[in-house]
Parts: structure tokens; sequence; C-alpha cells
């Protein structure tokens, strides 16, 4: 896939998913969170120029989108679950 495919992917699958159960569980993955962390910080330190997305490496960004297609597939009942358990530790 492209660097495009997968920020699509990304936006796609969880930016414009309408529940936010999948967004927590997303975005509370234990992989997910650090890699944001990271993208975070570069886009900071570009002075918030472009797009978050646009300063993950191609890597990052196949992470991302296998995860979000993993998530945005969820129920919110599944994705409700995943986010109340990590919540809860």
């Amino acid at each position: 896939m492209s660097v495009e495919e997968y920020k699509r992917t990304i936006i796609e699958m969880i930016d414009e998913n309408k529940s936010s159960w999948v967004k927590a569980a997303f975005y509370g993955d234990p992989d997910v969170a650090p890699l944001l962390d990271k993208i975070y910080e570069r886009w900071e330190k570009a002075k918030r120029e472009g797009e978050v997305l646009d300063y993950a490496t191609y890597e990052e960004l196949k992470v991302l989108a296998s995860k979000a297609r993993h998530y945005g597939h969820m129920s919110d009942r599944q994705a409700m679950g995943i986010a109340l358990r990590r919540m809860a530790r």
C-alpha cells in the first residue's frame, strides 16, 4: 500500500468512525499510543504545519493502518469492553 492509502485507511476507520468507543480502543492501544506520541512530537517541532500523519514514517503508518482496520470493524460493545478494561488497569 502507498503512504496515502495508509493515511486514508486510518482516517476512514478511526477519525470518521461514529463510535467513540472504537476511537477510545484505538487510541488507548498499547502499540498505538506511543507511536502517536512520537508522531505528534515531530509535528509539534515542525510548528504544527500540515497534518499530523504527514510526520509518520511508512512503517508507523503501516502499523497504525493495521490497528485502524482491527478496531474500525469492531462493534461498539467489543470496543467498549476493550477500552473499559484498559481504563481499569
